[in-house]
C-alpha cells in the first residue's frame, strides 16, 4: 500500500503519516519544506526501526519518501509535483489531502485566489485530479481499492447562519465576493473551503461510482485539532478562549488521525459498517471509535 499525504509535517498530517508508516504502508510526504518533511522521516524511522537490523531495517528506510516543495497555492507547482511523481513510477493506493490553512488573515495564493479558497479546496482538486489515473490504475492492478481523502471540518455548517450586518443568512460559498478583501471575514473564509471540499468528495465519489472504478472519495472532518485551533486564536484574548475550549471541543492528533486514517486505510466491510447511512462520501469523528481498536493507536 502507498499513500501520498499533504500536508505531512503539519499536526494532522504528521500523526496520519506516523500511522500509516507503522502499519506497514509506504507514505510519500507531501510538504512545502524538504528540512521538516526529512526530520519527520527521522523520528518515525526511529519510533519503527527501534530492534530491526539489516533488510528489515532497510525496507522501513524505503518505506517513507519526502517530496518537498509543493504549493498548494500554485496550480503550476501541483502539476510540477505531480510530474515528478508520476515520473517515479510509485503505485499510488491513496491520496490524504491533510494540508490546510485555518482562519488566517486576508490573503491571495499565487495564482490569486483567496488563500483558504485556493490551499484548502482548489490545491487538492487539481492535486486529486492530477493523480487520479495513477490512483485508478494502482487499484485496477491491486485489486485493493483506492482512496481518496479530503479533509474537511463541522465549520462547513456556518456557511448558513446568520452574518454579522446581513440581513438574510448566508447561503454557502459567496463565489461574487470570493477573492475580495472588503467584508472579509477569516471563520467565514474557512468555512467556505471546507464546504467546497465536502462537496467536491461528495461529487467525485458519485462519479467514481458511476465510472466503475474501485476507487471511493471521503471528506473526513477530524473534529477540531487543538493545534491548529490554538494557532487561530493567536490573538489578544484568544489563549482564554483556547483554555476554555481545550478538552471540551477539541481532540489531540492521535484521535483527530483516526478518522481520517480509517477512511484511507480500512476494509470495505468496516468502512460501510461505521459510515452507515450517511453513505462513503461523507465521515466523522464519531465514525472513528471503531477504527482506534482496529489500529491499536
Amino acid at each position: 500500500m502507498t499513500y501520498l499525504v499533504t500536508g505531512a509535517t503539519g499536526a494532522l498530517g504528521s500523526e496520519v503519516t506516523r500511522v500509516l508508516a507503522l502499519r506497514g504502508a509506504r507514505v510519500v510526504l507531501a510538504c512545502r519544506s524538504q528540512e521538516k518533511g526529512e526530520a519527520l522521516v527521522s523520528k518515525i524511522l526511529d519510533e519503527r526501526g527501534r530492534g530491526e537490523t539489516g533488510q528489515r531495517r532497510r525496507d522501513a528506510d524505503d518505506a517513507l519518501v519526502v517530496m518537498g516543495g509543493l504549493d498548494l497555492g500554485s496550480k503550476a507547482s501541483i502539476e510540477s509535483f505531480a510530474a515528478e511523481f508520476c515520473a517515479r513510477a510509485l503505485p499510488l493506493t491513496g491520496l490524504v489531502c491533510c494540508a490546510g490553512v485555518v482562519c488566517q488573515p486576508f490573503g491571495r495564493t499565487r495564482d490569486g485566489r483567496e488563500t483558504h479558497f485556493g490551499v484548502n479546496h482548489l490545491g487538492h482538486f487539481f492535486l486529486a485530479h492530477a493523480l487520479l489515473d495513477e490512483i485508478v490504475r494502482t487499484a485496477a492492478s491491486s485489486g485493493a481499492q483506492g482512496r481518496i481523502v479530503l479533509v474537511s471540518s463541522g465549520a462547513h455548517h456556518f456557511t448558513y447562519r446568520v452574518r454579522r450586518g446581513v440581513a438574510r443568512p448566508s447561503r454557502g460559498i459567496d463565489f461574487a465576493n470570493l477573492d475580495e478583501p472588503e467584508g472579509y471575514d477569516a471563520g467565514r473564509a474557512y468555512a467556505q473551503s471546507k464546504l467546497a471540499v465536502a462537496l467536491h468528495a461528495s461529487e467525485l465519489d458519485g462519479r467514481l461510482r458511476r465510472s466503475g472504478v474501485n476507487v471511493a472519495a471521503f471528506a473526513a472532518d477530524p473534529g477540531f485539532l487543538a493545534a491548529e485551533l490554538k494557532h487561530a486564536l493567536s490573538f489578544p484574548g484568544g489563549s482564554l478562549l483556547f483554555a476554555l475550549a481545550e478538552g471540551r471541543v477539541t481532540r489531540d492528533a492521535r484521535r483527530a488521525a483516526a478518522t481520517v486514517v480509517w477512511c484511507a486505510a480500512a476494509d470495505r466491510r468496516r468502512l460501510a459498517e461505521g459510515l452507515g447511512s450517511r453513505g462513503r462520501a461523507a465521515a466523522d469523528a464519531r465514525g472513528a471509535t471503531t477504527y482506534l481498536s482496529l489500529i491499536h493507536i
